[in-house]
């Protein structure tokens, strides 16, 4: 009987286990999909697009490079400074959630 017992809760582990797996799965092709969402919009894109034509999505760069490349324009488009004026200081403001 304890056999029995085992090999069910060993199934149930297994069935817990698939679909810990397939969440984790859907959230990366979620998550690559939004960097690609994103990345059509960046100048690499446009690059790439420019020197690969149909073929850019295979220099996709990593989602991570996507969002630090992302980050990096937008800073430069809206000019950030440390020391922005106080109307748009809750876009800028320490992730410690503390004002400083």
């Amino acid at each position: 009987m304890k056999n029995v017992d085992t090999v069910k809760r060993l199934a149930e582990s297994g069935q817990e286990a698939k679909k810990l797996f397939s969440d984790l799965a859907k959230d990366i092709d979620r998550q690559e999909n939004a960097g690609y969402d994103l990345w059509t919009h960046l100048p690499s894109y446009k690059a790439a697009v420019a020197a690969h034509g149909d073929y850019a999505v295979e220099h996709k760069p990593s989602v991570a490079d996507i969002m630090i490349e992302a980050a990096m324009f937008l800073s430069d488009k809206m000019e950030v400074e440390p020391d922005m004026t106080p109307d748009k200081a809750e876009w800028y403001s320490c992730p410690c959630g503390q004002e400083h």
